[in-house]
């Protein structure tokens, strides 16, 4: 489970990061990005294989399609429901 960072924890960063030299602070921002890249990643590739294993199952597979035939014949906008799939 992630942890929430606190109000402590931005101040005691920003501190820190105040007393570095510009190209210190240029790399602990690159390294910070670089964390938050590779997290975007992987929360997208979490998304992927919950994708994946919803349609691993013929059931849900074979519902899904069938409310898209419905969703292309019908009028309207109707969202996704996951628990129909």
């Amino acid at each position: 489970m992630p942890q929430t960072l606190t109000i402590e924890v931005p101040d005691a960063f920003v501190e820190a990061w105040r007393k570095l030299q510009p190209a210190q602070q240029s790399a602990v921002v690159d390294f910070t990005s670089r964390l938050a890249a590779e997290e975007e990643v992987r929360l997208s590739e979490e998304d992927e294989s919950g994708w994946d294993q919803r349609f691993s199952d013929p059931e849900k597979s074979a519902r899904f399609l069938e409310w898209g035939r419905q969703a292309l014949a019908g009028p309207g906008d109707e969202p996704l429901d996951l628990k129909r799939l």
